[in-house]
């Protein structure tokens, strides 16, 4: 069952575990038993696997300051002239 963060005036931040049926629904403070209301955060992606994670952190990083490279990336492919895959026909 999804979280959801919401705010008391008087109190501040609580979270309350609820279906997404009510989501937009105001939420009960545990403390005072007033109506608080619901506040949007970012979806937790803590529970991402590890490289997702990290592309993700760095798409937001070089949104903002682009990463610079100092060397090439990535297989080296020799160029060969001349030769001919298999399953090229020759005249």
């Amino acid at each position: 069952m999804p979280s959801y963060e919401f705010v008391c005036a008087d109190c501040g931040p609580f979270e309350v575990l609820r279906s997404m049926a009510q989501a937009s629904s105001p939420a009960q403070c545990p403390e005072c038993d007033t109506q608080a209301r619901r506040v949007f955060t970012a979806p937790g992606v803590a529970l991402l696997a590890a490289p997702r994670r990290g592309a993700l952190e760095r798409e937001e990083r070089s949104a903002h300051e682009p990463e610079m490279t100092t060397r090439k990336t990535g297989r080296h492919m020799p160029h060969r002239h001349g030769a001919r895959p298999a399953w090229v026909m020759s005249h």
